[in-house]
């Protein structure tokens, strides 16, 4: 029966109603989807991109080596490890991982800094144990389940081969404001740079050139993917005139006296083969954080470890410094055969001046004064030419003024004239000044670097060479060898330097010689030449002197420094050796036994030929 039109009507709108009501419920079921997708959803994997980043990394190239003379590595680059704090702890991470922590067995300084460095706010990653032992690194491998914030990476880290470099290497260091100035890589932990020394020195050379790379991270820190690189240019090798095995002799040497140094200078191309200072740090040392209270001590000890002496350390030179004082007598026109009566010491107005000699020398020309160190003669004679004369030949062996080594924190030295008491002291020189300047003695100081250079050109013919430690710079590609300053010829005729020589010949030669009793030995095949220097440090009082206290009796700081400097062999002369022991009373005690034992090494090592390589001799 067919249906009219009310009836129609109705059954069309409920079949509307159930199709819009289908049709909402579908909406609003797609709705609640789209909504999920978009915002729920969304918000899960915009956490996830956010969470799978691009990271960018700077690659630190390494660091380039240094050796010695024949090539071996004195300092380099090697692999360490080390644990890593990615992100921040919560509070009840924190109180699970200290459980953690007694179960690693740290001693109680490291385990208080580690939960220090945990608790900071310092950037994230964060190192907190550095140079992690084979042992700590497998207990840590254990553990790993419970630290899932930390990551173990290897580090490439500086390593001193032997202390005794140290005097020459210097050390690495963290990077401060000038340094980050300068490098803007410099703010990262682990970045070094060089801070004494041979590190210092060549700093751009040994750095290298840094690399990059660009990962993708998630956001535990940990890497999914290697995006983009670009690898770092690993730092010039630089190898030194040093030599090795004489350097560690000579500290090991030195090592005997409480505070000494000693260098080992090739006369004639300035190639420093061993600098060594007594007592010095540790580089190593500095590779980890040196606490305040080590750094404090270092800076206080009255042995000064943080000195190089034989370049920083300031000494009247004694009569080391007579060789320079009778050059300056010969240019004035003194004749070698000028004789001075020596009685044991010489009266100016109420002065007395003394002779080490209590008795006196008797009569003295000026190889004998030499030879047998004449207080005297000296006295006389550097009264008669004046302290300008003396203090213009010392300015033209190289004293007064840095060497040009290649080295920081070397000094210059004082060579004092007319001009410089006048400006110091509004005083002239007197009479009785520039008599003790003739021994050394007086407002003199020198470095045992500048005596030997002083005295390279003595025996070279009136060369004064440059000093230097760097020999060349090995690249990838390419070795340059290190320019230096030119070296310099000095206006003295060479006639002069014979008879200076030939006297510092009989000062170790001959029985009356002060350095008599050091003589090298005659089946050894060589010689050596050298002045012994003995300079005060406090003048004994005439009470004293007449109570017969000897300088060994009194307190160490108050006694003489004692000093030698020498060359060898004396026929066919290469090198020269200074050497200073800090209150070694007597440089013939002392200072010329040491000399003596390095030219030892020198010919046991092929350094100097010689007849006898008997090992025990040195």
């Amino acid at each position: 029966m067919p249906l009219d039109h009310e009836q129609q009507g109705r059954t069309i709108n409920r079949r509307g109603l159930i199709v819009l009501g289908g049709t909402a419920v579908g909406l609003s079921v797609l709705g609640a989807r789209l909504f999920h997708l978009q915002i729920t959803e969304g918000r899960h994997y915009r956490t996830e991109a956010k969470r799978n980043q691009t990271d960018f990394e700077v690659l630190l190239p390494k660091r380039g080596a240094i050796l010695d003379a024949r090539g071996y590595k004195i300092a380099d680059s090697i692999a360490e490890y080390d644990l890593v704090l990615l992100e921040e702890f919560n509070d009840l991470e924190t109180a699970r991982l200290e459980e953690t922590l007694k179960q690693l067995n740290l001693d109680p300084e490291t385990e208080s800094l580690f939960t220090d460095r945990i608790l900071s706010r310092h950037q994230r990653p964060l190192p907190m144990l550095r140079n992690i032992s084979s042992e700590q690194l497998e207990r840590l491998e254990f553990h790993r389940p419970k630290l899932p914030k930390f990551s173990i990476r290897q580090q490439v880290r500086r390593q001193y081969y032997h202390p005794s470099y140290t005097p020459i290497t210097g050390y690495v260091g963290r990077a401060d404001k000038a340094d980050r100035a300068k490098t803007p890589h410099a703010l990262l932990e682990e970045f070094r740079v060089g801070k004494a020394g041979i590190e210092a020195q060549y700093e751009e050379a040994l750095q290298g050139k840094v690399g990059k790379q660009s990962l993708k991270v998630d956001v535990h820190g940990k890497r999914l993917q290697e995006i983009e690189r670009t690898n770092s240019q690993a730092g010039a090798n630089i190898q030194l005139h040093l030599h090795g095995d004489l350097q560690k002799y000579a500290m090991q040497r030195i090592a005997e006296h409480r505070s000494a140094t000693a260098v080992v200078l090739d006369a004639f191309s300035g190639g420093v083969v061993a600098l060594a200072s007594h007592p010095f740090y540790d580089a190593n040392e500095f590779k980890k954080s040196l606490s305040q209270k080590a750094w404090k001590a270092l800076q206080e000890d009255p042995l000064k470890p943080l000195v190089n002496k034989a370049i920083s350390g300031l000494y009247a030179p004694g009569s080391t410094f007579k060789p320079i004082v009778a050059l300056a007598a010969l240019r004035a026109g003194i004749q070698p055969e000028t004789r001075h009566f020596c009685g044991g010491h010489v009266t100016v107005g109420n002065a007395r001046f003394h002779c080490w000699k209590k008795h006196g020398h008797g009569h003295m020309d000026m190889h004998q004064a030499i030879a047998q160190s004449c207080d005297v003669w000296f006295y006389q004679t550097a009264r008669q030419i004046g302290i300008e004369a003396i203090a213009e030949m010392a300015r033209t062996l190289g004293l007064g003024n840095k060497s040009g080594l290649d080295l920081d924190n070397e000094k210059a030295g004082l060579v004092p004239d007319t001009a410089w008491k006048k400006q110091k002291f509004n005083e002239p020189f007197y009479p009785g000044e520039v008599m003790i300047h003739g021994i050394g003695q007086g407002f003199l100081l020198t470095t045992p670097l500048q005596l030997a250079r002083a005295y390279a050109s003595i025996i070279n013919g009136g060369i004064l060479p440059t000093p230097a430690l760097g020999h060349r710079l090995q690249y990838d590609k390419e070795n340059l060898n290190i320019q230096t300053a030119p070296a310099r010829q000095v206006n003295i005729p060479r006639s002069h330097f014979r008879i200076v020589r030939d006297a510092l010949i009989d000062a170790v030669n001959v029985p009356s010689g002060t350095a008599w009793r050091s003589r090298i030995g005659e089946d050894w095949g060589f010689d050596m030449a050298g002045k012994t220097g003995t300079t005060q440090v406090r003048r004994i009082s005439r009470s004293e002197r007449a109570a017969g206290i000897r300088k060994e009796d009194i307190d160490w700081h108050l006694r003489d420094h004692a000093l030698f400097t020498g060359f060898a062999p004396v026929h066919d002369p290469r090198y020269v050796v200074a050497v200073l022991v800090e209150h070694g009373v007597s440089g013939g005690r002392s200072a010329a036994p040491i000399a003596r034992d390095l030219f030892y090494r020198m010919a046991q090592i092929g350094m100097i030929a010689s007849s006898s390589l008997t090992a025990d001799k040195a």
